[in-house]
């Protein structure tokens, strides 16, 4: 089997949004992309961040959490419909 990268987002928010353990990504229904950055502060494990971007790269939505108790991190992220 051969894998080949055909999108990536993050390199330019650096190494701040690095998570090395926990964090999820999807492809809504729009074609946007939700990323969950799910435990940074990699000693701590108090923070993360949740953003989704359109192919192109343009943030529609960011949301940073940040000290969480008891290394609360977010372990997946979901957009949800509220009407």
């Amino acid at each position: 089997m051969t894998a080949k990268e055909v999108w990536s987002y993050g390199q330019a928010l650096g190494t701040a949004n690095f998570t090395d353990r926990i964090g999820s990504n999807r492809l809504l229904a729009n074609g946007n992309f939700l990323i969950d950055f799910g435990y940074l502060n990699a000693k701590n494990g108090d923070a993360s961040n949740i953003v989704e971007v359109t192919r192109e790269g343009y943030q529609v939505f960011n949301v940073e959490l940040s000290n969480l108790q008891s290394k609360g991190y977010v372990y997946r992220a979901y957009r949800i419909h509220i009407s």
